[in-house]
């Protein structure tokens, strides 16, 4: 069974059965029939023909065990119900073989899915003479398989993050075409086949099914052509390339073009550790140090409570899953290791289940002995005639933050489509405009009786039209080249005082024009100022924020500069573009420079460009190991931030 995995407790009851034929059966045994009664899961016997003869309480059907010893399931259940549960009970008397349904009923005034596991009993002649029913509410994890398939299939086309939740899921994930054909398959694959995900991509699914179910498994395929279902669940075994044998349980979910399957998705769980421990129990179901031994041996906590709340007894995983010893745990109450801010409604959950008399299941948060905080799913029954709680609890702390990690996954996937959204509607109007000069004015030159003064000033409109074009479209095809991953550096030496001096020329005349002061400060001599890096994307930079600067400031002065930085044996430069413009806002600090991000920030005042200078720029940092910021505050001005590695040439 695997470690996480709350232990089923179907084949249980069947021991205690025995065990209540046997003379002088001690106190001891009582407290493990209670811990049964603390099953999540419902366990009926029935005659061959389906008659109830057992029922350990009202766990799932919630029907007293007085209205339902003795009756047919067509006595209890509706019509569809009944006839599923009759026809899986002639089949299981008739092959000896166990069966597994699914049933959807009311419970408390709701509809509510159950999955019914049928068992044969045996006599020694090998005939059918009883049979074994385990019930288990599946409606949770019903809605649960829906909400992560909507999720997978949203966030695996549409963000990578998501994509690293599939990947890590210990689940093997595919999706194949309605012919079985794999499309796509998990990292899971290594552990379930022992082949890679890309060995696996266009092969048959088929190929991986056990010789003696692949045709049962076929036979589901073309059942799905002609189902009006969508999801459907079933268990088959699956081989390795090393021949070892896998059993599975697989939750589908099929889509459609038209009449046609178009992809199928599938969530394939390795049960054969599960499957093999419920097949042992079955085994040694008629001996006693079984039953004594699962106390001490499950994975999830089992504990017995007095009247008082105080621990009677603790099995081993409640020291190993709180880290408490057996003495420091027990002779206390219950619920001074609860978290404050869940002990009353736990109070109140317990003494409402109490006098139902029914088992309860609740959460809450259990203090550890290392001061953090484990959330656990309980599940207990009161005896009314001890007066003792017997419950057990599974840690579901990590299965909570998966689901909230898929949460933001989700909500980050739908914010980026958002903002990519904005950002192509952005692009769309910065083009249309430089676009329109270059043609508004091209067919005036077409106007005959122009002068001369009048052609070239509509051929410098053009002229500025096309390099304001040709700058959007080089930044955008930047932005492609860091989303893609397929933006390169070129390590070379460079010369920072040199790019720092061009820079301030190319700037210059517009910063005159516009009445600005625009000084530089070198902090190396120019021997010293050569790097090995990559010149070109360092121009890119310096140019894009001292633009910036420009585009912000409409008086004052702009300062560029660099200083050299040595700390713990390591040197880097510093640079800096330092304006008195307009300033930025607090909250908007961070977001300028994120990709896509400007389309979406509304300004006070309009400015040309299409705003993605910052963001490519910090890009070339990150690609060059270094680091981008900005120090700003509104009316006084920014100073933008950003190092390189001080890394020279060495002979």
């Amino acid at each position: 069974m695997a470690q996480n995995q709350k232990p089923t407790y179907e084949d249980l009851e069947l021991i205690i059965l025995q065990l209540k034929s046997e003379k002088n059966q001690n106190k001891l045994l009582n407290h493990y029939n209670m811990l049964l009664k603390a099953s999540e899961d419902m366990i009926t016997i029935h005659e061959p023909d389906g008659k109830y003869l057992y029922y350990n309480g009202p766990t799932c059907y919630a029907i007293s065990p007085q209205d339902i010893v003795g009756k047919m399931p067509q006595d209890l259940f509706e019509k569809e119900v009944s006839d599923a549960l009759m026809a899986a009970f002639d089949k299981v008397k008739n092959t000896g073989k166990s069966e597994s349904i699914e049933v959807h009923l009311d419970w408390l005034g709701q509809k509510k899915w159950f999955s019914e596991y049928i068992y044969p009993f045996k006599n020694e002649a090998g005939e059918v003479v009883e049979i074994v029913k385990v019930c288990r509410d599946i409606n949770n994890r019903k809605i649960t398989e829906q909400e992560v398939k909507k999720q997978n299939e949203t966030l695996l086309e549409s963000e990578r993050s998501y994509r690293d939740v599939v990947e890590t899921s210990s689940d093997l994930i595919s999706v194949v075409d309605g012919k079985g054909k794999i499309l796509f398959i998990n990292h899971a694959s290594k552990k379930f086949y022992g082949l890679a995900p890309e060995a696996c991509l266009g092969t048959s699914v088929f190929d991986f099914i056990h010789p003696k179910d692949k045709e049962y498994t076929k036979t589901k395929f073309t059942k799905w052509q002609h189902s009006k279902n969508n999801n459907f669940h079933f268990e088959n075994r699956q081989i390795n390339i090393s021949g070892e044998v896998l059993e599975t349980e697989w939750n589908v979910n099929i889509q459609r073009k038209g009449k046609k399957i178009s992809k199928i998705t599938s969530i394939i769980r390795d049960i054969t550790k599960q499957n093999n421990t419920q097949q042992e129990l079955i085994r040694v179901n008629k001996e006693r140090e079984q039953f004594l031994n699962f106390f001490k041996v499950s994975p999830d906590i089992m504990v017995i409570a007095e009247p008082n709340g105080a621990f009677l007894a603790t099995n081993p995983a409640t020291t190993k899953l709180l880290g408490y010893s057996e003495k420091e745990i027990t002779a206390k109450p219950f619920i001074e290791f609860v978290h404050p801010d869940d002990k009353q409604n736990t109070l109140d959950e317990i003494e409402r289940q109490t006098k139902l008399g029914s088992s309860l299941n609740f959460e809450n948060r259990y203090l550890c002995k290392n001061n953090t905080y484990s959330l656990l799913s309980w599940s207990a029954s009161f005896s009314k005639e001890e007066k003792n709680t017997y419950a057990t609890a599974r840690d579901i702390t990590k299965e909570r933050l998966i689901e909230h990690e898929l949460i933001k996954a989700k909500e980050k996937a739908e914010e980026s489509d958002r903002l990519k959204s904005a950002f192509l509607s952005n692009m769309s109007h910065e083009i249309r405009t430089p676009m329109n000069g270059i043609l508004g004015f091209s067919d005036l030159l077409k106007t005959p009786n122009l002068s001369g003064k009048e052609q070239q000033q509509y051929i410098g409109i053009i002229e500025k039209s096309g390099k304001r074009m040709l700058n959007i479209l080089n930044d955008i095809v930047s932005v492609s080249k860091i989303e893609s991953g397929l933006m390169e550096v070129h390590i070379q030496k460079a010369n920072i005082n040199e790019q720092i001096d061009f820079v301030f020329a190319f700037f210059k005349p517009e910063m005159e024009k516009k009445g600005l002061r625009f000084l530089i400060k070198k902090s190396l001599v120019n021997k010293d100022a050569f790097i090995q890096s990559d010149g070109e994307k360092i121009y890119g930079i310096l140019t894009n924020i001292v633009k910036n600067a420009l585009k912000f400031t409409e008086k004052g002065s702009v300062e560029l500069g660099y200083t050299l930085k040595k700390e713990n044996g390591t040197s880097e430069l510093l640079f800096y573009v330092k304006d008195s413009g307009i300033g930025i806002p607090k909250d908007r600090q961070l977001p300028i420079f994120d990709r896509f991000i400007q389309a979406d920030i509304a300004g006070e005042m309009a400015y040309q460009g299409a705003g993605l200078g910052l963001s490519i720029s910090k890009a070339y940092v990150q690609l060059l190991g270094g680091k981008i910021w900005v120090e700003s505050k509104e009316g006084v001005g920014s100073v933008f931030y950003f190092t390189l590695p001080y890394i020279i040439e060495t002979k």
